[in-house]
């Protein structure tokens, strides 16, 4: 490349931001950037327990953000993907991960289970098949963990695949009767954030001791389902 500023360049690769951060914090250990539509945070959560579990961290900050601009309102709108009856809006969350400790303070919340899949059929029938095997995974975890999930954060309704998340929380037997709560309707369309509010909802709302299930579909035709079994301390 020529008459490329090399100071500036850097400046230009997804994960820029993050390893701003890290420098500034002085944080170490590894740092990604993971682009995975509406479950970006939930796909990061799976990866950054993979990473602890595998030894290569002792304490993860996972979340998500984004940023509001004319252009995303515009290209979202034009899309019409979500109903005009969702704001168009921003957000960003972080959460702190690391192993449970007995010397340590009583956790917010345990990550139970937390499944991503994707699929290449992108029909309401497959992405809801996608789906509901990622929640048949992520509830028998929580039933093999003694863990009764009693709230349901859907990450589709107001969408246009409102009618495949649906489908697929229908067919599970596990969560009938369910209480569900609508995120998005609380903070907008927040894009790659959204993962990350529904984290935080599930801290703010969740009983202590029980479990909740978060999940979510893109129009990529990645799918993610996580359970979080509430702490005393929520």
């Amino acid at each position: 490349m020529d008459l490329v500023n090399p100071a500036v360049f850097p400046n230009t690769t997804m994960n820029c931001c993050a390893s701003q951060i890290a420098i500034w914090h002085h944080f170490r250990g590894p740092n990604a950037t993971v682009a995975n539509g509406t479950v970006s945070a939930l796909s990061a959560l799976r990866y950054a327990s993979r990473l602890i579990r595998c030894g290569h961290a002792h304490r993860m900050l996972v979340g998500g953000v984004e940023e509001l601009s004319p252009h995303t309102a515009w290209g979202t709108r034009l899309k019409g993907e979500v109903d005009e009856t969702v704001a168009i809006g921003e957000g960003a969350a972080l959460l702190a991960l690391e192993p449970a400790s007995a010397d340590g303070p009583p956790a917010l919340a345990t990550v139970t289970a937390c499944e991503v899949l994707f699929t290449p059929e992108r029909g309401t029938e497959g992405r809801a098949t996608a789906l509901r095997r990622a929640v048949d995974r992520a509830t028998a975890a929580a039933a093999d963990a003694g863990v009764d999930i009693r709230l349901v954060l859907p990450g589709n309704v107001g969408t246009a695949l409102a009618a495949a998340e649906q489908a697929a929380l229908d067919g599970a037997d596990a969560l009938a009767g369910v209480e569900r709560v609508d995120v998005r309707t609380a903070v907008g369309e927040c894009g790659g954030a959204l993962g990350a509010m529904q984290l935080a909802a599930a801290l703010a709302l969740g009983e202590p001791g029980s479990g909740v299930l978060i999940t979510g579909i893109d129009a990529s035709g990645a799918v993610a389902a996580a359970v979080l079994t509430l702490g005393a301390a929520s």
